[in-house]
């Protein structure tokens, strides 16, 4: 019997690629226009990746020198936080979470994004603040397949795998 349901925030939960596409670009541009990426470029190779791989990869790619990744992840970060505030309450998903939790199941949720933008985007879309940082776990890594996913989002939650499942 499921008893933990996980779900992946970005791409389930919420539509994040165009917020976290969007940031990037706004906070390169900010260091110099020539380090933003297409849509093209965004699609192929950074999209999903956390936002300190993506500087990496623009350092390779692009030449971004490391004395700006600081600078942009911040950036990244702030513009993202704004974008999240324009997010509206999703009823059906909230209904969907009621549900879930008086049929006694515990929800969590899994990120690459930071804390806080998990936080802000969970509060915007079920306009509660029910959610604790035991909720969900932000995890860096990219995993090879949603068995081996699953496994570590259930192992951080102390649930034996027979035991949750994972929507993404």
């Amino acid at each position: 019997m499921i008893k933990l349901v996980i779900f992946d925030l970005d791409g389930v939960l919420i539509d994040s690629r165009d917020v976290h596409y969007e940031a990037l670009n706004s906070a390169l541009g900010y260091i110099d226009p020539k380090f933003k990426i297409s849509r093209q470029e965004h699609l192929s190779t950074y999209d999903g990746l956390n936002t300190t791989r993506k500087l990496e990869l623009l350092h390779l790619n692009k030449g971004l020198e490391k004395q700006y990744f600081d600078t942009v992840w911040k950036l990244k970060q702030q513009y993202t936080i704004e974008l999240f505030k324009q997010y509206k309450t999703d009823p059906k998903l909230k209904a969907i979470f009621e549900w879930l939790r008086t049929e006694g199941y515990m929800i969590a949720v899994a990120s690459n994004s930071i804390r806080e933008t998990v936080k802000l985007a969970l509060l915007k879309l079920h306009h509660s603040n029910q959610w604790t940082n035991q909720s969900f776990r932000q995890y860096d890594t990219i995993f090879e397949s949603n068995h081996e996913r699953l496994q570590t989002y259930s192992k951080g939650f102390y649930y034996d795998l027979h035991y949750a499942d994972t929507l993404e």
